[in-house]
């Protein structure tokens, strides 16, 4: 093997002409390609989600207040209709 000032491109061709030219190689390319783009992509799929995320909250605190005024008006029907139970100091009433 000839060393010369780019050494990495020489060891690069001892892999090339060794396991890197057969399908290996070629499934190797592929994966490393579909990383790359991948992790190109990151980025900009990280903060598209930043101001989704945030309109979901404020939905959630928009149902979660909703539903709050649900379940006291639902309590406040409840005791409304709740039949009165005769108290013990009238005796008159069953």
């Amino acid at each position: 093997m000839v060393y010369s000032l780019w050494g990495f491109f020489d060891f690069y061709k001892g892999i090339e002409m060794g396991m890197m030219t057969g399908g290996l190689g070629l499934v190797f390319t592929i994966f490393a390609f579909a990383l790359a783009v991948l992790w190109f992509f990151l980025p900009f799929a990280i903060f598209g989600t930043k101001d989704k995320l945030a309109e979901i909250i404020a939905e959630s605190k928009k149902t979660n207040a909703e539903l709050a005024r649900i379940a006291a008006e639902l309590a406040a029907t409840r005791t409304a209709m709740a039949p009165r139970l005769p108290d013990a100091d009238r005796p008159g009433e069953v």
